[in-house]
């Protein structure tokens, strides 16, 4: 063998074992290097495959760095022209399969087959470019010397006679980041140093090869034509991924368990909650469960949704955070928890989850929760790195198996202490005179929001008047309490 083409294919093989490839879908590609090394008989080679997954995973890249390593001769259709060497470039399908005709070994891609078809009204692929697609499989079929590779977005828009022929499929799942890693390395080596690419590949989450190139200019403006941390982290807070439009995406989170109010208990469970999670091994050694689902209980503004941010800062994870308004039928409950299959290092952060379920109480014979369980078993044991947090008012609306499923975490309205540590926290970068001890004997019974609400009250006053006496707090004490309870939250 030419020692050149066996450097490359080992180079692919590396570049194959670090991906977020399955395990089977790595052994059918490493199958097909070996069948072009002379390895395997025909006979046993499957010559026939489709790459599938969303758009900009890198289907392209994956089959163009395979042909790159088993460097045969390549005729291909694409809706544009592709780097490829030894390769020859084909404007239809009748023009392909008339190359095909040769008896000499080929590689035939077809790239993108969403936009090779041609479309009738009713959105299905013509006639006459599925007979020309079928002539081609049974040519590859019938043709030991010949193999297919193709890329698709939705597998869904073939028939079902056209998935039946095409022997393996393989889903391409987003980048891992050491994939990130060499990607930015080969796009922006002059002008990312090395450290800037390690950050962008650890908090990119949901991120693509498209979205990757396009953060990185969004960084660029932001830093009036220069790149740095701050310009990086600036850009990864604002850009949304293309494939978690639709979700609230917090990156880069600085609030950490240190900036919790009291809640001594609850952040005690929390650190040991990242530990267990950060060391699976303990997990097995004492025969525990894996640490990823959370409920957080409680009355409206008691901190569950602060308590999230700040443990997602603690243990370094973005947060994925859904309103639960959205799950007005199980297929979205569905694709909302497979996020957590999907992107391993992250907090899935589901808010009011009692709305799930509308006014009902959430039984085991309800539908939603039927699809919730569902999902959860899935996940069970499939190595998801991802922490489901559920943040409910009323734990009463859910039934015993799922609250079973939790670690169950309590918050209640704030004490005294909390309170006045949190009316000492947020005064002491300013000059205004208050009794601090006061206000927090005079807010019992309200919640962290209420509270915010009353300072932001006072600090109002004080700047159109230049003081807070008794008498004015009492007076905006008296204000907010008779307020409509849903102001609050």
């Amino acid at each position: 063998m030419n020692p050149e083409k066996q450097v490359g294919t080992e180079s692919f093989q590396d570049f194959i074992n670090q991906s977020t490839l399955e395990q089977k879908d790595k052994t059918h590609i490493k199958f097909i290097t070996e069948h072009h090394q002379g390895k395997h008989p025909s006979e046993l080679t499957s010559r026939s495959y489709l790459f599938t997954g969303d758009v900009g995973v890198g289907k392209t890249h994956f089959v163009l760095r395979l042909l790159e390593a088993i460097h045969q001769p390549t005729i291909y259709m694409a809706s544009a022209a592709l780097p490829l060497k030894n390769a020859v470039h084909c404007s239809s399908f009748k023009d392909l399969i008339s190359k095909m005709k040769s008896t000499a070994e080929q590689i035939i891609f077809l790239d993108d087959l969403e936009c090779l078809f041609e479309m009738d009204d009713n959105g299905e692929i013509i006639s006459k470019d599925k007979r020309d697609f079928m002539t081609i499989l049974d040519m590859i079929k019938s043709n030991p010397h010949k193999i297919l590779l193709g890329t698709i977005n939705n597998l869904c828009i073939l028939d079902e006679r056209m998935v039946d022929r095409i022997e393996v499929k393989i889903e391409v799942d987003l980048p891992s980041a050491e994939h990130k890693a060499v990607f930015l390395q080969h796009q922006f080596s002059k002008y990312l140093p090395e450290p800037l690419i390690k950050h962008i590949s650890n908090n990119s989450i949901g991120y693509n090869y498209r979205d990757l190139p396009e953060m990185v200019k969004m960084a660029y403006r932001c830093g009036e034509s220069t790149l740095s941390l701050d310009t990086i982290k600036e850009a990864l807070r604002s850009y949304r991924p293309t494939q978690l439009y639709g979700f609230k995406v917090h990156n880069v989170i600085e609030t950490t368990l240190k900036d919790i109010v009291g809640k001594e208990q609850t952040v005690k469970v929390m650190k040991r909650v990242m530990y267990l999670h950060q060391h699976e091994m303990v997990n097995q050694r004492l025969g525990l469960k894996s640490q990823n689902l959370l409920l957080f209980h409680g009355p409206p503004g008691t901190g569950k949704t602060f308590m999230a941010r700040a443990f997602a800062g603690e243990i370094g994870y973005p947060v994925i955070s859904i309103t639960a308004d959205n799950f007005d039928r199980p297929s979205r409950i569905r694709a909302a928890l497979n996020l957590a299959k999907r992107y391993r290092n992250c907090i899935l952060f589901i808010d009011e989850a009692e709305k799930m379920c509308g006014n009902t109480r959430f039984g085991e014979d309800n539908s939603m929760i039927g699809e919730f369980n569902r999902v959860l078993d899935s996940l069970d044991g499939k190595g998801s790195n991802a922490i489901i947090i559920l943040a409910v008012n009323e734990l009463s609306r859910f039934g015993d198996a799922l609250r079973d499923r939790f670690i169950l975490l309590p918050f209640e309205l704030p004490s005294y202490e909390e309170r006045l540590y949190f009316c000492q926290k947020k005064g002491e970068h300013s000059d205004v005179k208050i009794d601090y001890e006061e206000l927090a004997r005079k807010t019992a019974g309200i919640s962290f929001r209420e509270l915010e609400r009353i300072w932001s009250e006072l600090m109002y006053h004080y700047l159109d008047h230049q003081e807070i006496t008794g008498t004015i707090m009492n007076g905006i004490l008296k204000g907010c309490a008779s307020e409509p309870e849903h102001m609050f939250g």
